[in-house]
C-alpha cells in the first residue's frame, strides 16, 4: 500500500515571516534564563499564524525543558485535561513526590492542591534547567486547570520558566466577549506578561510564501496586490496559493472579511474532492479531534481511508500523524473544521454523529448520542442523568453538569428540563465553580418556583453577601420537602445552606437545629452529612463554646481520638476539631487535628476548607510562638483563598496573617493585612464578624503598645450579641480588651472584664498566664498593696514554661521588671528585663523588644540586643531559614511553604549572605538558640 507523504504538526507548512515576534520571544526567554520567569500571551484571530508561530519559536529554545499542552472545544469538561497534557511523562519517575499528577488526575482534587505539586515538579525540572511552558488555544483549556495555573504564576519568584499561551480572540463579525475569561486570570498575576498581537503577513512575507506552494515566485507587485486583498491573513493566503493557478492571483479582487471568504474557499475545495474523501473529511469533523485514521474511515465507511486521505492532504486540510502505531488524523485547522461541519446536510450530519457513538469509548460517545437525536429523546435524557449521578459520585463536578445540560437539551418535558438545568447549576455552585454557573443564573431566576430552584438560588445569593434572602429561600424549601422520603437529598441540600448561613451569621441555636435535622436523614448524601456535622460543632461553639463543639463534632463523625489515626474520609469534620480544641485551649492537640487533616487532604486531594484551616493552625501557633510557622500557615492561607476565590474567607486569612506582621514590627503589611479584613468584612460580612478584623487591629495596636486604639477596636466586640462568634472566641479577644482597659485607667471596667477572663481561665488553661499577669498589673496600676503578691503568684504559676504562651510570659516578666524598677530593686528588675527579651527575641517581636530594651536602659542594666541576626531576615526568609534548620530539603520547604524550588534556593543565597554563614548546618545553633 502507498502512503501519502507524512506530515508532522506544522512541518508539512514552511514557517515564514513573524522575524519580530520570534526576536521579542527569544528576548523574554532569555530573561527567563537569568531567573526571572516571564508569561508571554500571543493573540489573534483564528488562522493567524499563532500555533506556528509558538511551534518555530520551540524549535530554538535550545537547553530547556519543553512542556506542551493544546486545548480543543471537545475537552473543555476534562478536568484537569491541560495539566495532565503538561505534565505527561514528566513525573513518572517517583510518583510519590507528586502523587496527584498521575494519570488521571483526581476530578475532586482542589485547584490549588494540584497546583502546589506543578509547582513542585517544576521545581525538580529546573534543576536540568529552564522550562518552557506552551499552551495552544488557551481560551478553550478546562477551568481547573486554569484555576491550578493561576496558582502556580502566582507562586513564581526567582524562576526559569517562560510559559506562553496563544488564544484566539474573535474578529469583529464574531463580536466581543462580554465578561473576562478563565485564561486572562493568567495574564493577571506576579509574573510580568508581555503581549503579542499577531496581525497579517507582510508584503515580502506574502512572496516568500508563495515560493513554498505551487504559485512560485511571484513579483513584487503581485504580491502587494495578493497582500491588500487578503490583509496578509496567513490561511486564506495558504488556501488561495493552494486552490489558484499563478495566471489568476493577479485578478483576485475585494477585500472580505476573512472567516466568509476562507469558508467559500473550503467549500469551493469540497466540491472538488472524491466522494470518499469528502467522507472521510466530514467524519473528522464530526469526531472533532485528533483521533486514529481507522476509527474515522469506520465512522465514514470509507473503505480505504489511507487512498481517501491523499487529495485532504494535497488540499492542505488535514493533518496526519503516519509514523504512530494508530496514524491518527485531524482537519488543520478550526475554521476548517467548522466549514465542513457547517457544509453537511442535517440528517448526514446525524448520521455520521450516530456512527461515532456505535464506535468510541463511552465517556466520548454521550455527545454524538446527543447530536444524533436531533429533537427530544427522554430516554437518552435519563441515561445522561444517571451517567451524571456517576460522575459526581466520582467527583467529576465539570462533567456531571455537562451531561446534565445535555440530558436537559434533549428533555421531552419543561418541567424536567428545568430540573435538570437547576441540578446542574448546584452541582456548580456546590463544587465552587461560579464562572462556569454564572451563565445559568438567569435560568434559574426565569425558572418556576420550586425547593429545587431556592436551593439553587440561594448560592448564588450567599455568593453575593445576600444571606438574609438566601435563608428566607432556604426555609421555604425546607419547609416544602421536610418529611417526604424521596425528597432526602434536597433536604440536605436546603438544610446544608441554612447550616452555612446560620454559621456564618453565629446563630448556634439554629445551626444546632438544622444540622440534627439532616443528620436525621436515613438518604442524606456523603457532602449533606459532612456539612452537617460540621455546622453542628458551629452550633455548639456558638452557644456552649469551642470545647463542647470540638466533643460534639468528634462524636458526630466517629473521629478516633489520636489524629494520626484518622482516615482521609475524616479530613473535613477532623479540621474543625482541630481549630475548636485550639480556641478551647488545647494548643498541641488542636494543631496536630489540622495538620493532619491537611496533610489527608493534601494527599488525597480532597476538597475542604484549607483556607480557614491554616487560618486557625496559624493563630494557635501566633499563640503558641511558634511564630515562623504561623507566618508560613497564614501565607497559605491567603494564597489558597485567593486562588479559590474565597471571599468569605478573606477576613479570618488576613486576620491571621496580621498578627506576625505587627508581632515583628512590619507595620506596613500588618496595617494592610488589617485593612484587608475590615474592608472584606464590610462588604460580605455579618455584623457579627466583626470580631476578625477587630482583633487584628487589637494586636497590631498591642504591637505598638497603643492601648487607646485597642479599647477602641475591641469595644463594639462586646455590643455583640452574647452567644455567637464574641462568644466563641473570646479567648482571643477578651485578654487584648482587659490590657487595653488597664492601660486606659478604666479600672472599673477592667475589674469586671478580668473576672469574665479568670472565669474563661479554667476552660481554657493556658489563658491562666494572662490573666495572672492582667490581674497584678491592675493592682499596681490601682496602687494595691497585693500587686507583688499577685505577680510573684503569677511567676509561680507559670510551672512548666513550655505549656504557657511565650507572648504572655514574656509581657508578665516585663510588667514585672517595671514594677520592681519602680520599687526600686533594679538587680530583680534587670533580671526579669532580660528574661522578657530572651522570650521577645525567640519571637524576633521587634516592638516588644525594643520597648524591653528602653526598660533596660531606665532601669541602668546593660545587655547585648538579642536576636539581631535573624532580624535582619524578612518573613519569607525566616520560614525558609525556620524549614532548612529542620533539616528539609529544598524540594520539602517548597512544598510547604507553595513557593518553588528554584526560590527556595534564591532565598537561601540571600539568607547566607544576610547572616554571614556558608551552609545549613550554620542555620541550626542560630534559630535553636533563640
Amino acid at each position: 500500500m502507498t502512503y501519502p507523504s507524512a506530515e508532522e504538526p506544522g512541518d508539512g507548512e514552511a514557517f515564514v515571516g513573524r522575524q519580530a515576534e520570534i526576536a521579542l520571544l527569544r528576548e523574554r526567554g532569555e530573561e527567563s534564563q537569568s531567573g526571572t520567569p516571564r508569561l508571554v500571551v500571543v493573540e489573534g484571530e483564528a488562522g493567524i499564524g499563532k500555533s506556528a508561530l509558538i511551534r518555530e519559536f520551540s524549535r530554538d529554545l535550545s537547553g530547556f525543558t519543553l512542556l506542551f499542552a493544546s486545548c480543543t472545544r471537545s475537552e473543555m469538561d476534562l478536568t484537569y485535561g491541560v495539566i495532565a497534557q503538561l505534565v505527561s511523562g514528566q513525573s513518572a519517575d517517583d510518583p510519590s513526590l507528586f502523587p496527584l499528577l498521575t494519570s488521571p488526575i483526581p476530578a475532586g482534587a482542589p485547584p490549588f492542591q494540584v497546583g502546589a505539586q506543578l509547582l513542585g515538579l517544576l521545581g525538580k525540572l529546573q534543576a536540568g534547567g529552564p522550562v518552557a511552558v506552551f499552551i495552544d488555544d488557551v481560551q478553550w483549556a478546562d477551568s481547573a486547570s486554569i484555576q491550578a495555573l493561576r496558582f502556580v504564576l502566582r507562586r513564581l519568584w526567582a524562576d526559569q520558566i517562560l510559559v506562553v499561551l496563544a488564544v484566539r480572540v474573535p474578529t469583529s463579525a464574531e463580536g466581543s466577549p462580554g465578561e473576562p475569561e478563565d485564561w486572562q486570570m493568567l495574564a493577571a498575576e506576579h509574573v510580568p506578561t508581555t503581549w503579542i498581537r499577531l496581525g497579517g503577513l507582510a508584503p515580502t512575507d506574502v512572496a516568500d510564501l508563495a515560493r513554498t506552494t505551487q504559485a512560485g515566485h511571484l513579483s513584487d507587485a503581485e504580491a502587494r496586490h495578493l497582500f491588500r486583498r487578503t490583509d496578509g491573513h496567513p490561511l486564506y493566503l495558504r488556501t488561495v496559493l493552494r486552490d489558484l493557478p499563478p495566471h489568476a492571483l493577479a485578478v483576485i479582487s475585494g477585500t472580505l472579511p476573512v472567516p466568509e471568504v476562507l469558508a467559500n474557499s473550503v467549500s469551493s475545495q469540497l466540491q472538488k474532492l472524491p466522494p470518499s474523501s469528502r467522507l472521510l473529511i466530514e467524519a473528522m469533523a464530526v469526531l472533532d479531534t485528533r483521533c486514529a485514521l481507522g476509527l474515522v474511515g469506520a465512522v465514514a465507511g470509507v473503505s480505504d481511508p489511507v487512498q481517501a486521505l491523499s487529495p485532504l492532504l494535497a488540499a492542505g486540510l488535514v493533518q496526519w500523524w503516519p509514523r504512530e502505531p494508530s496514524t491518527p488524523v485531524r482537519i488543520h485547522h478550526p475554521l476548517q473544521r467548522d466549514v465542513v461541519y457547517d457544509a453537511m446536510a442535517s440528517a448526514e450530519r446525524r448520521a455520521l454523529h450516530q456512527a461515532a457513538a456505535e464506535r468510541v469509548g463511552k465517556a466520548a460517545s454521550w455527545k454524538h448520542r446527543v447530536a444524533a437525536a436531533g429533537g427530544a429523546d427522554e430516554p437518552l435524557a435519563a441515561a445522561l442523568e444517571r451517567e451524571a449521578d456517576l460522575a459526581a459520585d466520582q467527583n467529576d463536578v465539570q462533567r456531571a453538569a455537562t451531561y446534565l445540560l445535555w440530558a436537559a437539551d434533549v428533555s421531552e418535558h419543561a418541567e424536567d428540563r428545568e430540573r435538570r438545568i437547576l441540578t446542574a447549576c448546584g452541582r456548580l455552585l456546590w463544587g465552587r465553580m461560579m464562572a462556569r454557573a454564572e451563565p445559568l443564573k438567569h435560568a434559574v431566576e426565569q425558572a418556576a418556583d420550586s425547593p429545587l430552584r431556592n436551593c439553587v438560588m440561594s448560592r448564588f445569593l450567599m455568593n453575593e453577601g445576600r444571606f438574609a434572602e438566601a435563608e428566607e429561600l432556604l426555609v421555604e424549601a425546607l419547609h416544602d420537602v421536610e418529611g417526604k422520603p424521596d425528597q432526602a437529598r434536597l433536604v440536605a441540600m436546603a438544610g446544608s445552606g441554612l447550616g452555612s448561613v446560620y454559621s456564618w451569621w453565629g446563630a448556634g441555636d439554629k445551626a444546632r437545629a438544622v444540622a440534627e435535622r439532616v443528620l436525621a436523614l436515613q438518604d442524606a448524601d456523603v457532602l449533606g452529612a459532612v456539612l452537617a456535622k460540621i455546622h453542628l460543632g458551629f452550633g455548639y461553639v456558638h452557644t456552649e463554646g469551642p470545647r463542647v463543639a470540638a466533643e460534639m463534632i468528634s462524636q458526630a463523625a466517629n473521629l478516633p481520638q489520636v489524629a494520626q489515626a484518622a482516615r482521609p474520609v475524616h479530613a473535613p469534620t477532623l479540621m474543625w476539631r482541630g481549630a475548636w480544641r485550639a480556641v478551647a485551649g488545647d494548643l498541641r492537640a488542636g494543631s496536630e487535628d489540622m495538620a493532619v487533616a491537611i496533610k489527608l487532604a493534601r494527599d488525597n486531594g480532597l476538597s475542604m476548607m484549607d483556607e480557614l484551616a491554616y487560618a486557625y493552625l496559624s493563630t494557635a501557633q501566633y499563640i503558641a510562638g511558634q511564630w515562623d510557622d504561623a507566618a508560613i500557615n497564614a501565607a497559605r492561607g491567603i494564597t489558597i483563598a485567593f486562588a479559590e476565590e474565597r471571599a468569605w474567607a478573606y477576613s479570618q486569612t488576613h486576620m491571621a496573617a496580621s498578627f506576625i506582621y505587627s508581632g515583628r514590627g512590619d507595620w506596613v503589611n500588618a496595617r494592610k493585612h488589617v485593612q484587608t479584613s475590615k474592608k472584606i468584612w464590610r462588604e460580605i460580612g455579618p455584623p457579627e464578624y466583626l470580631v476578625f478584623p477587630a482583633i487584628a487591629a487589637a494586636v497590631l495596636a498591642q504591637a505598638r503598645g497603643d492601648v487607646s486604639a485597642m479599647c477602641k477596636e475591641l469595644r463594639p466586640v462586646t455590643d455583640l450579641p452574647e452567644r455567637g462568634w464574641r462568644f466563641a472566641l473570646q479567648a482571643w479577644w477578651l485578654p487584648l480588651y482587659v490590657e487595653g482597659l488597664i492601660g486606659m485607667g478604666q479600672h472599673a471596667l477592667a475589674k469586671s472584664a478580668l473576672s469574665q477572663l479568670q472565669d474563661l481561665s479554667e476552660q481554657v488553661p493556658y489563658l491562666a498566664t494572662a490573666a495572672g499577669w492582667l490581674r497584678a498589673l491592675l493592682a499596681e496600676r490601682t496602687a494595691s498593696l497585693k500587686a507583688e503578691q499577685y505577680f510573684e503568684e503569677a511567676i509561680r504559676s507559670t510551672g512548666d514554661p513550655g505549656r504557657h504562651p511565650p507572648l504572655y510570659l514574656a509581657l508578665l516578666d516585663q510588667a514585672y521588671g517595671r514594677f520592681l524598677a519602680h520599687a526600686g530593686d533594679t538587680q530583680a528588675a534587670a533580671a526579669r528585663f532580660r528574661e522578657a527579651q530572651r522570650r521577645f527575641a525567640k519571637m524576633s517581636a521587634r516592638p516588644f523588644m525594643e520597648r524591653c530594651q528602653k526598660d533596660l536602659i531606665e532601669s541602668h542594666a546593660v545587655t547585648e540586643n538579642v536576636g539581631s541576626q535573624l532580624m535582619a531576615l524578612t518573613d519569607r526568609e525566616r520560614g525558609v531559614a525556620a524549614l532548612a534548620a529542620q533539616g528539609c530539603t529544598n524540594l520539602e520547604i517548597a512544598a510547604e511553604m507553595y513557593i518553588s524550588a528554584k526560590t527556595v534556593e534564591f532565598h537561601l543565597s540571600n539568607i547566607f549572605s544576610k547572616l554571614q554563614i556558608d551552609n545549613r548546618r550554620q542555620l541550626i545553633p542560630l534559630i535553636s538558640d533563640l
